[in-house]
């Protein structure tokens, strides 16, 4: 596309917008914005002529000695910059937008986005960092409690619980950390009670929108300042919760109760390691043939897209459980018929199935357990079937092996297997009353059969392996 040649101070914004900065010697600085309805010639030389005109009246009202053109630029708040960037300078993702937009409305629930913006400094960004740090923590010691049982045990954390957060507060109302007893007695209450620090990304997501708010305000606004040097919390480690055999048996069976597709999403998530958000998006059209006849799940590219999906082989219990989705969903056809479909598995959004999610949790009283860590139980599975980290990684999606190396532990056992021998006496040790037993559990259980099948297979795979 031609570079379009606009007048000196005039400035098109990615969304069509032009903004005119009017600068002159010894005056204020004057800017305007001016909205493009609809991106077509017309009516961007009728937007270009509408911003001459006021370009052209502004300085002749500064030359005057008007200077309540002016005047909007040095009375700008926070909130007037966050709305700015909210209309005209957020990402085109929607995902992202929709993000950022939820964070704006945050910090404009709060004083500072009422605060002018010439007058902020790092002390002020400071303070409301450590108010953001503080509301954190606070919500998650009240969901600790809430999350408390009834027994002894429960009212006695309950109690802890209640009296780190009055210490807190008293911290707080000391300008900092308090006293050297305040701030053990702190330490020794979160260590006991395995209170976890601040996660970093919370804090700093919403504290850089705000940077990048004043950034964009100031390429037309006299006055806005730039502000460095502002520290965040320390990164939090990687999560490695891993739902146990009771849970998982819990929620694939109690889910139905909440949402009728939330099982098929649960058996999903831990069979092929995908995001949420990709798993909403599944289409039986995403359904592969691979050279040898099997499918695999392959995404199209998307520009809108920033994580990368893997590509997924279609095992058998994977098969099954696309089958069983479609015919919720009401379509009942085979594998082969649902690929050449465009049939939607997951007609539900995501808040639709984040409180789906937090009811059946609260039902089953099971605590810290996010659907995220259904994809760590599925990516820990793979590396413990014998998986490499970099086969690992073509089917999850994740973009560098330092993101898998919390799951290295695995492959390191079954390595240690392998030299030792283990394998082959894991595979000989199966008597014939064992594997009666395994093949009547199989015949009531299409799961566990298809489980036996890939254990069968695996050992298999040492056992060559070794030899």
């Amino acid at each position: 596309m031609k570079k379009e040649k606009l007048p000196r101070g005039f400035w098109r914004a990615p969304n069509g917008s032009l903004r005119v900065l009017i600068r002159i010697k010894g005056f204020p600085a004057a800017v305007r914005t001016f909205k493009l309805h609809a991106d077509t010639v017309s009516n961007r030389k009728r937007q270009l002529v509408e911003a001459e005109l006021w370009a052209a009246e502004a300085r002749r009202k500064l030359y005057g000695g008007d200077a309540a053109v002016a005047s909007a630029d040095r009375a700008m708040t926070l909130g007037d910059a966050l709305r700015l960037y909210a209309r005209e300078g957020l990402s085109s993702r929607p995902a992202n937008r929709r993000k950022d937009t939820l964070r704006i409305e945050a910090v404009l629930r709060d004083e500072i986005a009422s605060r002018r913006i010439a007058s902020l400094t790092l002390p002020d960004l400071a303070a409301y960092r450590d108010l953001l740090i503080y509301r954190d923590f606070e919500r998650r010691i009240r969901a600790a409690i809430e999350a408390a049982d009834l027994s002894p045990e429960g009212r006695t954390r309950q109690t802890r619980l209640r009296l780190l957060l009055a210490l807190r507060r008293e911290a707080r109302r000391a300008g900092g950390e308090g006293s050297e007893d305040l701030r053990r007695q702190i330490a020794r209450i979160e260590s006991e009670e395995g209170i976890a620090p601040v996660a970093r990304t919370t804090i700093s997501n919403r504290m850089q929108l705000i940077n990048r708010a004043m950034k964009f305000a100031a390429q037309t606004n006299h006055g806005v300042p730039q502000i460095a040097g502002l520290s965040m919390p320390a990164s939090s480690p990687g999560r490695t919760r891993r739902p146990s055999a009771d849970e998982l048996e819990a929620l694939l069976s109690q889910s139905a109760a909440e949402h009728p597709l939330l099982p098929f999403l649960i058996r999903f998530a831990i069979t092929t390691g995908l995001r949420r958000e990709r798993l909403l998006e599944l289409r039986t059209s995403h359904l592969q043939d691979l050279s040898d006849g099997r499918k695999a799940i392959v995404f199209p590219s998307s520009a809108g897209r920033r994580k990368r999906t893997g590509i997924i082989p279609v095992t058998s219990d994977i098969e099954r459980t696309i089958v069983e989705t479609a015919a919720q969903v009401g379509v009942r056809a085979p594998l082969h018929q649902l690929a050449a479909m465009d049939v939607a598995l997951f007609p539900v959004s995501g808040n639709v199935l984040g409180h789906a999610w937090r009811a059946l949790l609260h039902r089953l009283g099971i605590a810290d357990l996010r659907f995220h860590d259904l994809r760590h139980e599925a990516t820990s599975r793979l590396f413990e079937r014998g998986l490499s980290a970099a086969e690992v990684m073509s089917i999850t999606g994740h973009s560098t092996s330092e993101m898998v190396d919390r799951y290295s532990h695995y492959s390191t056992e079954l390595v240690l297997d392998r030299l030792e021998g283990r394998a082959d006496r894991r595979a000989a040790a199966a008597t014939p009353e064992m594997r009666t037993r395994i093949e009547s559990v199989a015949q009531k259980s299409p799961e566990a059969a298809a489980l036996i099948e890939d254990i069968s297979r695996l050992l298999e795979r040492l056992a060559a392996l070794h030899g």
